[in-house]
């Protein structure tokens, strides 16, 4: 306050509570504090992408995933996301459709590439961000490291195929057996049917010899007998010649 001379006779204080003010600040430091410590900690890759493919943010995990030393190093290498970062450039054409059509992506796996070029399976979540006018700004997402998952899963398959070639050789190998089991079953049969064939037909051929014998014997028999009637008519004859009967028979 000055007089009307111009000297400082008094002064006026204004206060202001500020505390609010300063509370919600410090409320959005602490915020930020804790986001970025998520960000910085999460062993989810996390990243933003521009619509013309871009990378626009990276988190740690984001760099280590792909094999990259830092976020810094992987922003400035990666300068197109579609040849850089995906091992098939189609899979980024089926990200870009559906954030197109939906807005959104949901637990998409894709072949991604590291620094080195080697591949590397990751499932990809994420969606669109629009300005305060509905203008799309970027993509921004997460990216989990699935490698194991994915060699587990191609074990599993492997081990599947194996049990189904082992399960298909079993039916083989028990078809053949049961074949064979046919087989000895069939020739058992045989066996014993030719047995009881074996059995008369032997007999048989044992006792052909006697019956030839006792063929012989009768036919030798018969030969004889018949010499005997021969001897018996001879003799027949010359009794009637002697006795006269023929004579008589002529009267």
């Amino acid at each position: 306050i000055m007089d009307e001379d111009g000297r400082l006779t008094g002064a006026v204080h204004v206060m202001t509570d500020i505390t609010q003010r300063k509370e919600s600040e410090e409320i959005v430091i602490q915020t930020e504090k804790k986001y970025r410590s998520l960000f910085m900690n999460a062993q989810e890759g996390i990243y933003q992408t521009s619509p013309d493919g871009r990378l626009l943010m990276a988190n740690p995990a984001m760099a280590r995933i792909h094999g990259y030393e830092s976020p810094m190093q992987m922003l400035l290498e990666v300068t197109d996301v579609a040849s850089h970062l995906y091992f098939n450039p189609e899979d980024r054409k089926e990200y870009l459709r559906r954030m197109e059509n939906d807005g959104i992506v949901q637990d998409l796996e894709v072949l991604n590439r590291k620094k080195n070029g080697s591949p590397v399976w990751v499932l990809s979540n994420g969606h669109s961000l629009y300005d305060s006018n509905g203008k799309l700004v970027c993509y921004e997402g997460t990216i989990v490291d699935i490698a194991k998952r994915k060699a587990a899963e191609q074990e599993l398959q492997r081990k599947h195929k194996e049990l189904v070639a082992a399960h298909e050789e079993l039916k083989q190998a028990q078809a053949r057996v049961i074949q064979q089991e046919k087989m000895a079953s069939i020739g058992q049969l045989a066996a014993g049917i030719t047995h009881e064939i074996n059995n008369p037909m032997g007999f048989i051929i044992s006792n052909l010899n006697t019956l030839k014998q006792s063929v012989a014997a009768l036919s030798l028999f018969v030969q004889q007998f018949q010499g005997k009637l021969e001897e018996w008519d001879t003799v027949g004859e010359h009794a009637v010649q002697r006795t006269g009967i023929g004579s008589l028979r002529q009267i």
